[in-house]
């Protein structure tokens, strides 16, 4: 495994095996991220290839000090070509998956919804389950949506919110705690209660 610190040194002397690494490294997690803000896969696809462009030509800036990892620095790239590109075609906003954040262990932990490992569960009740969570996402305020997604659609350390949106870790702690605790009411209890 490359160190964090050699690959931002590689990636600054253009080192092309550093780039594809990068690439690989983050290419589908940016798509799901990118799909977020964009009607389809290849809108989300040149997203993250204008941002790789955008990260290429910015790399000789990346501050180690400022952002710790290159992950926070990629996805703000990402998430401010996606808005630049919303403003210029003037495209829908964003559209979270809550599919993706349904089957997020954490998340079902969370709000105590039970896995069903004791039986096939039918397409009807989780199609039913995503609209359920998909509206009572859409009901939270943009500040506890962006946090909800960041940590379980992204996967990002609370650390690596708090770089991202450039506020402290204990403030992302909070927004967190608030966030899932207004989802938790917002949905169901069916959804979260066992039997």
């Amino acid at each position: 495994m490359i160190d964090h610190v050699d690959l931002v040194e590689c990636l600054q002397r253009n080192d092309q095996k550093a780039w594809d690494f990068l690439v690989r490294m983050y290419y589908e997690d940016l798509v799901t991220f990118c799909s977020r803000y964009v009607h389809s896969s290849n809108e989300a696809r040149d997203l993250v290839h204008d941002t790789f462009i955008k990260a290429k030509k910015k790399i000789q800036r990346f501050e180690q000090c400022t952002y710790g990892s290159i992950r926070p620095w990629l996805w703000r790239i990402a998430r401010n070509t996606a808005l630049d590109y919303i403003r210029y075609r003037n495209v829908r906003e964003p559209d979270w998956q809550a599919p993706k954040i349904m089957e997020s262990s954490a998340t079902r932990a969370y709000l105590r919804i039970p896995d069903d490992k004791t039986g096939p569960r039918t397409s009807a009740r989780k199609q039913e389950e995503y609209h359920r969570l998909f509206e009572s996402l859409e009901q939270l305020d943009p500040i506890h949506h962006e946090i909800v997604c960041l940590r379980y659609i992204d996967q990002f350390s609370r650390k690596e919110i708090a770089t991202y949106l450039g506020i402290p870790e204990n403030t992302v702690k909070s927004r967190l705690r608030v966030a899932l605790k207004n989802l938790r009411t917002m949905l169901p209890r069916s959804m979260y209660e066992t039997s």
